[in-house]
């Protein structure tokens, strides 16, 4: 094993010890400490691609990293509560740029059947919060609508390379999907005590897929 992977494999370590470490002190009520350790983990998992990235397609590698330093300003705003709107505005705009660096490679994926299946998921949602969501409901729709073009977007990249690189970057994409989908409904509609654990785990997943999508060569 070379260093750099033996490295690369030791920071992969580091981040799942700090996201374990900030959700035990989430569930422990020491907010300080979470507040400290939750925009560190993502620290962490930004500084992937950027150490160890492999820049195919610059437009790609940019594109992500911004999407990661924003889920970063999302994670920091949604620490007060009184900042989930600019929350949700910094995690809408990570989205953006994450299906902008998707379509960076062979333009927008147009197949018709994951759109429909994803449109069908993220309707079915939307309507379980709509009675709940008060003044957010546009915000909202907005950001499903978002969402569920990141998603196809990610497929759309898998369906055409089929390597390992495209793989974490749909599996990431999903896990975005399944994350917010908790949050919202626990913030919204049917709040229950493990929930934070779930949102945590399956967001931290989801952009660590998405930054080690970045250290696989397109042959992989």
């Amino acid at each position: 094993m070379e260093l750099s992977n033996k490295n690369e494999y030791i920071h992969y370590v580091v981040v799942a010890i700090l996201a374990m470490t900030a959700i035990f002190f989430a569930q422990q009520d020491f907010q300080s400490v979470f507040w400290v350790l939750k925009p560190l983990t993502t620290i962490a998992v930004l500084f992937i691609p950027l150490l160890y990235g492999v820049s195919i397609n610059r437009k790609y590698f940019r594109r992500l990293i911004a999407a990661l330093a924003l889920c970063l300003v999302g994670d920091i705003l949604l620490l007060n509560p009184e900042w989930f709107v600019l929350g949700l505005a910094a995690f809408f705009i990570a989205h953006i740029f994450y299906i902008f660096a998707f379509i960076s490679y062979r333009g927008l994926f147009l197949k018709p059947l994951p759109l429909i299946v994803l449109l069908v998921i993220g309707t079915s949602v939307y309507a379980m919060l709509f009675d709940s969501l008060g003044e957010l409901k546009i915000p909202v729709a907005l950001y499903v609508v978002c969402l569920v073009v990141m998603c196809w977007q990610a497929i759309g990249l898998y369906d055409r390379y089929q390597n390992r690189r495209f793989r974490f970057v749909m599996v990431g994409s999903f896990l975005f999907l399944i994350s917010d989908a908790i949050l919202a409904l626990n913030k919204f509609k049917f709040p229950f005590d493990s929930a934070e654990i779930f949102v945590l785990v399956t967001y931290w997943m989801a952009i660590g897929a998405l930054a080690i999508s970045t250290t696989f060569d397109l042959r992989d």
